[in-house]
């Protein structure tokens, strides 16, 4: 009769524990109550020393993570937004020291919003979430956010055309009234901050504008506004290059080396067109002699990196019915580049994509990964250079050990492997990516420790590690039910 009682009693505790139905985070606290959520966009990867930071984005939330021993193992996420009703958009990092800082627009009621969030303990912890901008507009086209010792800068461009900074001297504890960038021109767009010690440069896609009437006028170059006493005051806002053209240019990306800025960018509109690059010696007081690198008009996507004399340029090329990967480098501070070569040599057809490459160097390596279709998968690859650039070694699929698992769990002949991100410290890479196909969300890392020659097994920051909405109710009704068997044994062991 005992056991008849004793096996009632468990049998009544499971179905309790069944009354209380598990809604599952997947792999992030929610702060509220967890959500199955669509997509997962890995927004961004930083290093500070031994530190790697993750900036990821689920259903208009971010999150972000951090490994405190070189990317060997990761924190559980933190949530940095928590708005209910609104959709954020835009999410930027940035770290200096110990301070990590996060920047992000959301729009809601009309109405968009910039706000700010700051870690003084290396992204431990964050605090309180702070609004730096209300604006009319629906929406930001574009946010950047860039610091430099103590000095935090955040630029952004709203719909209605016109562009806007902030800064903080006190390492994002205040900030200082809102600088207009632009003066109101319309027509420029994508503002880019950058700072190097007390300079701080500001680049702007020189677009089209009405004049006189109906008439376009439309500019080939970026524009330029430069600040020596870190961003208190600017220059006037002018262009790389005099005169007008019938296109006009996009996607500028800059870097900085001392007194050295090198600026590299497409002309041509959105596509493929021609690379453009400038230099200048004098802190973007003036600029050189514009080179071109122009393959029929089939190039764009440019990036440029810098160390010492050392300047590497990378953009991507649409010939012969493949898009590869293109590389010219200096060792003279940009006077002359060497003959382009083709990094990527990607064998398969590509007609409607882009190969999405990320870029970083540190010392003499320089890192490059990419995302690369072929004819049943889109794949990871890397490759490295530890002479500067002379030389790159062998291509490194670093997703090859990937897509038959994923394909597994998905029940699919397709996986895609998406949007790879490379930052280095010291001699270590960083590769991230992420994987969204049919539902199944997850982001992947891959750690170098010598160099980028080898890489250690990937970490799968699965979409399935889940936290229990009701983590509690289990263990409340396991003790319950322990504190009734021994209830029922005093009871009725007579």
């Amino acid at each position: 009769m005992k056991i008849l009682h004793l096996s009632i009693m468990l049998i009544v505790a499971i179905n309790l524990c069944s009354s209380f139905p598990l809604v599952f985070a997947k792999g992030i606290d929610t702060m509220g109550g967890p959500t199955r959520l669509p997509n997962v966009l890995l927004t961004q990867i930083l290093s500070s020393e031994n530190n790697v930071y993750l900036l990821w984005e689920n259903g208009g939330k971010f999150f972000f993570q951090k490994s405190a021993d070189g990317g060997s193992t990761f924190g559980s996420p933190v949530m940095v937004t928590n708005i209910t009703g609104a959709r954020s958009v835009e999410p930027q990092m940035a770290a200096s020291g110990n301070d990590v800082y996060v920047a992000w627009n959301y729009f809601d009621q009309n109405r968009t919003y910039l706000d700010f969030r700051q870690s003084t303990d290396n992204g431990t912890s964050f605090g309180d979430i702070a609004t730096l901008y209300r604006g009319s507009s629906l929406d930001f086209l574009s946010l950047n956010l860039v610091t430099s010792g103590k000095h935090v800068y955040i630029a952004w461009q709203e719909n209605s055309g016109y562009a806007h900074l902030i800064k903080s001297d006190n390492s994002g504890t205040t900030f200082l009234p809102i600088i207009d960038l632009d003066n109101n021109t319309k027509g420029l767009g994508d503002p880019k901050i950058f700072a190097s010690n007390n300079h701080v440069y500001l680049f702007m896609e020189g677009g089209c504008i009405i004049s006189s009437g109906t008439q376009q006028i439309c500019y080939p170059s970026p524009f330029v506004r430069r600040s020596d006493d870190y961003g208190n005051t600017w220059s006037g806002i002018n262009p790389i290059m005099n005169g007008t053209a019938a296109g006009f240019a996009t996607d500028a990306r800059a870097t900085v080396s001392g007194n050295n800025v090198y600026l590299i960018w497409q002309f041509n509109g959105y596509g493929f067109g021609k690379i453009l690059f400038a230099k200048s010696n004098d802190s973007a007081a003036t600029f050189g002699k514009t080179v071109y690198f122009d393959n029929n008009g089939q190039e764009g996507y440019p990036n440029v990196l810098t160390n010492g004399n050392n300047v590497y340029l990378f953009w991507q090329t649409d010939g012969n019915n493949t898009k590869d990967i293109m590389f010219a480098h200096s060792v003279d501070e940009g006077t002359i580049f060497s003959k382009p070569v083709n990094i990527s040599d990607n064998k398969f057809s590509s007609d409607n994509y882009y190969l999405y490459k990320q870029i970083a160097s540190s010392g003499n390596h320089i890192y490059v990964t990419w995302e690369q279709h072929n004819q049943s998968n889109s794949e990871i690859f890397f490759k490295m250079s530890s002479d500067d650039g002379e030389t790159f070694g062998n291509t490194i699929n670093l997703s090859e050990d990937l897509d038959s698992v994923v394909k597994n769990e998905v029940n699919s002949t397709w996986v895609n492997f998406d949007k790879p991100q490379v930052v280095t410290s010291r001699n270590n890479a960083y590769v991230g990516w992420i994987n969204n196909y049919e539902g199944n969300n997850n982001i992947f890392f891959r750690t170098s420790n010598d160099g980028g020659n080898t890489f250690e097994n990937p970490i799968i920051m699965r979409e399935d590690h889940v936290i229990p909405e009701f983590p509690f109710a289990i263990p409340i009704l396991l003790v319950s039910f322990v504190s009734v068997m021994v209830f029922y044994r005093i009871r009725f062991r007579k």
